[in-house]
C-alpha cells in the first residue's frame, strides 16, 4: 500500500511542522528530557536536561521563523510518475 503524498502547498509556503525531522526530533529530546526529569530514566542531571530542552526549543522556534521567511517550498517529484 502507497503512502499518502504530502499536501501540495501554493508557492511560498512551507510544509507543515508535523512534516519536518525537526519537528520528530524536538518531541522525542522533550520526551526524553521528561523521563530524565521524572526519574524514569537518569542519563544527565536534570538542570542540564532543561536547559538542553530549552535550547533545542529555542532552535526549532528558529528553524521554523526560518523556514516561514518566504522560501518556496516544492515537493519532491512523485516516485509514480513517468519518465
Amino acid at each position: 500500500m502507497a503512502t499518502p503524498a504530502p499536501p501540495v502547498l501554493p508557492v511560498g509556503e512551507s510544509k507543515p511542522g508535523y512534516y519536518t525531522t525537526e519537528f520528530w526530533l524536538t518531541i522525542l529530546f522533550n520526551l526524553f528530557s521528561l523521563l530524565n526529569v521524572t526519574g524514569i530514566w537518569d542519563y544527565m542531571p536534570n538542570s542540564w536536561s532543561v536547559i538542553a530542552a530549552a535550547i533545542v526549543n529555542a532552535l526549532y522556534a528558529l528553524s521554523r521563523g526560518q523556514a516561514k521567511q518566504g522560501i518556496p517550498y516544492e515537493a519532491p517529484p512523485s516516485r509514480t510518475a513517468r519518465r
